[in-house]
């Protein structure tokens, strides 16, 4: 009995070698995440103040609201009140300037939703 330990033990060793060094020659695994594209039906209202609130409707805007940003004219909105899958609250930043309102939620933008009148 005692000459076979001694060849299956170094048989293991062996193989127990070679499995891990064939589990690190892979590359890294990163999962990649695909977001499905947001749709926008509107935006109310559609002039107003500066530091007042727009809200935009529509669907997969995830809950996250660090996933999103809107412009509006350009100017990135400071503040996303609240986000819901198919409505975003954002107050109209300080330096808002009339023209088109952009949306990214996570890596997908849509450029133009509509065009927002900044009221002097």
């Amino acid at each position: 009995m005692r000459y076979f330990r001694k060849p299956v033990f170094s048989l293991l060793l062996v193989i127990s070698v070679m499995a891990m060094t064939a589990s690190c020659e892979k590359g890294p695994n990163f999962k990649t995440y695909t977001y499905p594209k947001q749709t926008v039906t509107g935006m109310h209202p559609t002039s107003g103040y500066v530091y007042s609130y727009d809200t935009i409707n529509g669907s997969n805007f995830d809950t996250l609201v660090g996933a999103v940003k809107v412009y509006f004219g350009g100017i990135k909105a400071d503040t996303v009140v609240s986000c819901v899958n198919n409505q975003i609250v954002v107050k109209v930043p300080k330096n808002a300037a009339t023209g088109k309102v952009a949306v990214q939620v996570w890596t997908n933008i849509i450029d133009s939703i509509g065009t927002y009148t900044v009221i002097k």
